[in-house]
């Protein structure tokens, strides 16, 4: 007699529990399923290639930065790290690296550097050009009627060598961007004819530079330096 009412008190308890777990996932009510909400602690969610998010960029310094969103929001006011290999910006809000949900259309880095504050300036909805969408974010070298931009070319330079195999293509660090006043984007190369050849109706200006102001794009520094004076005369 005690084994059978024993019996039946375990029958019980498993019935109302099977009951119970049916019914937490929904809403008895509305008859309506409710998600149910995880709730996590303080230790984040690994990425996906199982290494801690939250350890990724242990050895980086956070730059103070000013972040600008395309909706208008006020801008933000955090430590930051541009992630140059896939594009991403990442903030630091107390001790937990974020991501951000709002559409970002610039950042403004001001590290410090020997007691100087540099400002490094990355943009993006630009037009689509090649491989990289509105959503690439550019470095910009040089703002003015004729923006020199720079990206790195993680992803967006197969395309340059169709014939290769995969494995044996050669991708540049970084590529050279120039956004023109009439809306086009155009990919550029150092050099004084490969940019008369990319920019032909800027020929007369550049001629200009190059042989009265002696300043030869043959690297970053003097392309910058050119792009300035470039600028410069087409406010006059």
């Amino acid at each position: 007699m005690i084994m059978k009412s024993l019996i039946l008190l375990i029958a019980y308890l498993f019935t109302a529990n099977l009951i119970r777990a049916q019914l937490v996932g929904a809403d008895i009510s509305s008859g309506q399923t409710v998600r149910r909400l995880e709730v996590y602690s303080w230790m984040p969610r690994p990425e996906e290639d199982e290494t801690d998010f939250q350890k990724k960029f242990i050895l980086q310094e956070w730059t103070p930065a000013v972040v600008k969103f395309r909706s208008g929001r006020p801008d933000m006011h955090v430590p930051l790290i541009f992630d140059l290999h896939n594009n991403t910006p990442y903030f630091l809000q107390d001790s937990l690296i974020m991501e951000f949900t709002d559409s970002v259309s610039q950042i403004i880095m001001k590290p410090v550097i020997k007691e100087d504050t540099l400002h490094i300036v990355f943009r993006r909805f630009y037009p689509p050009i090649q491989a990289n969408t509105g959503a690439t974010f550019y470095q910009v070298l040089v703002d003015g009627k004729i923006q020199l931009l720079k990206c790195k070319a993680k992803t967006i330079l197969l395309f340059k060598y169709p014939g290769l195999l995969e494995e044996k293509k050669k991708v540049p660090e970084q590529l050279y961007f120039a956004y023109l006043p009439d809306g086009r984007m155009i990919q550029i190369d150092t050099g004084v004819s490969a940019l008369t050849e990319a920019m032909p109706e800027f020929s007369s200006q550049m001629k200009h530079i190059v042989e009265k102001l002696k300043i030869k794009p043959r690297d970053e520094e003097r392309l910058i330096r050119f792009f300035i004076q470039l600028n410069n005369l087409l406010l006059q």
